[in-house]
């Protein structure tokens, strides 16, 4: 089956808005800037994401279309002559809700002036009156009622117990770094600046300052093997260093829920500042990259970063890809890179590395097509 015929009979299955295009180039979609061609990418709509998202893959499977699940784009090295079958973005798919342990807790904007600022795509439902006008009835929210995403400074109810945050997957990672950040609810501080999504983050068990996101995870909820939504709690003994159990099972994550406790807004927005700024002085964001290219393996004694700056290849370029000359585990796209440089970039340095040192380094970025 074609992917115009599969997603024309998709549509008879289940309705769908939002983006869909043909041979879509997936440079506009990773943060590598690289990337040929999806045969088809889908991008529903939230209203609709569930329900399409499990027809359409119910379909691809009877029909051996591949799909490709597709989150910030972030960690990926699409291949240059791009990806067959479907790509299915998650981008739309995001929200926020948020109860307490001891039951559900009551939002109230802080005072007249709460601002709102809109940080997120302009896609998102604009909220109702009552969401941002002081004085209005509270909310009680419950981790399936999410809020569309306007940043509303709100006053808690200063409890012992952590409050659940629960953030739908296509969510980006620093947004919801954001959103708790402007609430005063702390734990999330580690991850500011992290691109990528909230269930990209969870998939891959995102790692920052020796913390792993599924420290603070409560719950996940999925689409399973059988297109059927299930809601998992956190096996820690199933997770391992940029490790978790969704790792080469057939799912989609929808939904993660977070442990998180109160805090100082004032102290919550100074670390997380700092943890931005880090970010940005070690260049994450001066050239489109993937992020750290391989893993940190504490056998080595030292980061791969430092391994790489050892065997001399900081600043080595191949056609549009160079290795940072700053930091020895980022390849960036200096302009026109293609993912043939930044494999033979990756290919040399770890025949380098294993020359020189006896090290195999273990890539942490996901070769897609």
């Amino acid at each position: 089956m074609t992917v115009q015929a599969l997603f024309a009979r998709s549509q008879t299955m289940a309705s769908f808005s939002g983006i869909a295009a043909f041979d879509e180039p997936m440079s506009r979609h990773t943060t590598f800037n690289i990337g040929g061609p999806a045969d088809l990418y889908l991008k529903p709509d939230t209203g609709c994401f569930v329900s399409y998202t499990a027809a359409l893959l119910g379909l691809a499977r009877t029909e051996a279309v591949p799909v490709f699940i597709l989150g910030g784009g972030a960690n990926l090295l699409v291949a240059d002559e791009g990806i067959r079958g479907v790509v299915l973005d998650t981008g739309s798919w995001t929200g926020a809700s948020i109860e307490s342990e001891g039951g559900s807790l009551p939002l109230a904007p802080a005072s007249a002036s709460a601002s709102i600022a809109y940080a997120f795509a302009p896609s998102f439902a604009t909220p109702s009156p009552k969401d941002a006008v002081p004085g209005s009835a509270p909310k009680t929210p419950s981790l399936n009622s999410y809020y569309p995403f306007p940043i509303i400074h709100y006053q808690f109810p200063r409890r012992e117990e952590p409050v659940h945050v629960g953030f739908r997957s296509g969510t980006p990672t620093d947004d919801a770094v954001r959103w708790v950040a402007d609430n005063g609810i702390s734990g999330l501080e580690d991850f500011a600046g992290l691109p990528g999504t909230i269930g990209g983050a969870v998939w891959m068990n995102a790692r920052c300052y020796e913390r792993s996101i599924s420290c603070l995870l409560v719950e996940t909820t999925f689409l399973d093997e059988h297109l059927k939504p299930v809601t998992a709690p956190t096996d820690l003994a199933a997770f391992a260093y940029k490790k978790s159990p969704f790792q080469g099972r057939n799912i989609v994550i929808l939904e993660a829920v977070f442990s998180l406790p109160l805090g100082d807004p004032a102290l919550i927005a100074e670390k997380t500042a700092a943890r931005r700024a880090e970010r940005e002085a070690k260049g994450h964001f001066r050239y489109p990259s993937a992020g750290s290219i391989f893993k940190n393996n504490r056998d080595f004694g030292k980061p791969a970063g430092k391994i790489i700056e050892e065997l001399g290849l900081r600043g080595l370029q191949i056609g549009g890809a160079q290795i940072a000359p700053w930091h020895g585990n980022f390849i960036i796209n200096t302009g026109g890179a293609t993912a043939n440089d930044v494999q033979r970039l990756i290919t040399l340095t770890e025949e380098k590395a294993f020359q020189t040192f006896g090290f195999k380094l273990e890539r942490e970025i996901i070769h897609v097509g």
